[in-house]
Parts: C-alpha cells; structure tokens; sequence
C-alpha cells in the first residue's frame, strides 16, 4: 500500500509483534501540529500487526560523551531507551509475573500515553496521531481490554459448497470460511467475542447479497498485547492451511461482478483483570471483500 507515493518498509526488530517499536517526539510540536521528530521512523497504518507502537522523547536527550561529559544527542536510539526505562519502573509496580506478564508492561506502555499529531505525510493527506510515552500514566491507568481486528484469512474450498471453486477469490454463488486474527492492545480480555456483519457505512440495511451461516466466534480469553484467531490450523512449514471454528456466509450467485463487500468486525470483552469490572468493551473494525462474477479469461486468446 501506497501513501502519497511512499512505499511504507517495516523496520526491524521494532516491526516485530513481540517488540514495542518507539518512535522520536519533538520537544514541542511543528507549526502544524505534528510531535513527530523530521528524522524519526513512523507508523503509516495503525493495527497492521508491524506497527511503531509509542512515540518517546528523542531530540536534545542528555547522554554521557567519553572523558566525562555530557552532549544533546537526537534519534530514536535516544527515544527507545526512555521507553526502556519505563518497562523497568512499570515492572517495579506490577512486580508479579505470574499475574503480570511481560506483555501486560507493552501495554502500560504503549495504550496509557496521550494520543497526539505525530505525522502530516504530505500536503493535503490527513494527519496521523500516536501514543505519547507517559511514566505516570503506565503506572496508574487502570488496564482494560481494547481487542481490535487484526487481519482475516479466507478459503472457498470445494468441499464448502457445490459452486466453490479453491481459487482463494470471493466468486458469486460461493460458500466462503472466514479466519480472523484480533489483538489485544491493553488489558487481559476475557468473553471476547467476534461478530462480523456485512453492511456500507450509513446504510439502511444489510448487504443484500450476503448471508450468514455463523457470524459470531467466542474466541475465549485474549491475553495483554496477545494475538488470537478462530482456531487456525497450520502446517510444518508455518502456513495457515484451515480454521477450525470459521467464520461462514453465502454469496448470493445474482452478485453483481465487482461488487464490494463492506465487512464490519464488531469485538466484545470483559475485563478479565478485574472482577468487579462488570462494563463490556466494544470495538469495531472494517475491511472489503470483492466479488467475482465470471470467468476470468487469459490474455492472450
């Protein structure tokens, strides 16, 4: 995916999901709003799984310099190690392991800071905001789940139905199985529930062309800064080949060709923290399945 001409690269180790990728904030924020530092690394999609999660202090940051000194130092390397820092007060509160992973502190970290304007990519392009690294914050804040979607897998097998085809492409007239990955951005969710419906933004109704066979997984208990899905099955080699608890619906065969589907991903949970929390957080996410109708010709005849 493009932003205004950019081809986003994840950086690694900060892209990986067990890492808490930390961006460079300014001292004060630019004349039109952004906090991120010019040269800083930044998130050009939130919740894609690679993400830079935290934007910490990293321009003029006091650091030793050889023959005992001291010299302002600029970059994320001066950012990362403030978040560094943080990790190791947060532990000193939330002390148990056995209560309080090591994920539960990326959360503290990454979900309790202010959300600011970090990075304007380009003119007219829309402004992109980031968690901002409080110490405070992740010491005091109260964790709750915040489960969003994720990413989705899909199969229209031949054993699904009798007009299926296995070409991995929505076709009118297929029986279609759902996967769906969701993480777990904060506190420890339990009861999370996944519930997908097919509707436009500001539509009366529901998609006229879907229906459902299932479209709710109770996906159990989802840890701090976990990831789950509906039971994918996956082989030697690392590939998700089935999903054991899918995710089913039917496209009608009158689908017109091209045709969207405006998939809506609604997330529930309980605080499985707290006891008392008897509040269910909500969450909703969206995503678009096109439709096949036809048959797709070579290109040369």
């Amino acid at each position: 995916e493009r932003l205004c001409g950019l081809r986003p690269l994840a950086i690694y180790p900060g892209s990986y999901p067990y890492v808490l990728g930390v961006m460079a904030e300014a001292q004060s924020a630019k004349s039109n709003g952004d906090w991120l530092a010019s040269f800083s690394n930044w998130d050009c999609k939130a919740k894609n799984s690679i993400e830079y999660e935290v934007m910490a202090p990293g321009v003029d940051v006091l650091s030793t310099i050889p023959g005992d000194g001291y010299a302002a130092w600029d970059g994320t390397s001066m950012a990362a190690p403030v978040v560094s820092g943080m990790a190791a007060l947060a532990r000193t509160r939330f002390d148990d392991k056995a209560v309080y992973s090591s994920r539960f502190i990326m959360g503290q970290l990454a979900s309790t800071g202010a959300f600011k304007q970090g990075k304007t990519p380009c003119i007219g392009c829309p402004s992109i905001s980031y968690s901002s690294a409080d110490a405070l914050s992740a010491l005091t804040d109260v964790p709750n789940p915040a489960v969003s979607y994720l990413e989705h897998y899909l199969w229209d097998s031949l054993d699904q139905g009798e007009d299926n085809d296995d070409d991995g492409i929505v076709d009118a007239g297929e029986t279609i199985e759902l996967g769906i990955v969701v993480k777990n951005y904060w506190g420890e969710g339990t009861n999370v529930t996944v519930t997908l419906s097919a509707q436009a933004a500001g539509a009366v109704s529901p998609d006229p062309y879907i229906t459902f066979d299932v479209d709710s997984v109770n996906y159990g208990a989802v840890g701090s800064f976990a990831e789950d899905d509906n039971g994918f099955v996956i082989d030697d080699s690392g590939l998700v080949t089935d999903v054991e608890n899918p995710f089913r619906f039917k496209v009608s065969p009158s689908t017109p060709n091209d045709h969207t589907i405006p998939m809506v991903v609604t997330i529930t949970a309980e605080n499985g923290l707290d006891p008392t929390d008897t509040q269910t957080y909500s969450t909703a996410s969206r995503f678009n399945l096109k439709v096949q109708r036809g048959r797709s010709l070579p290109s040369i005849i």
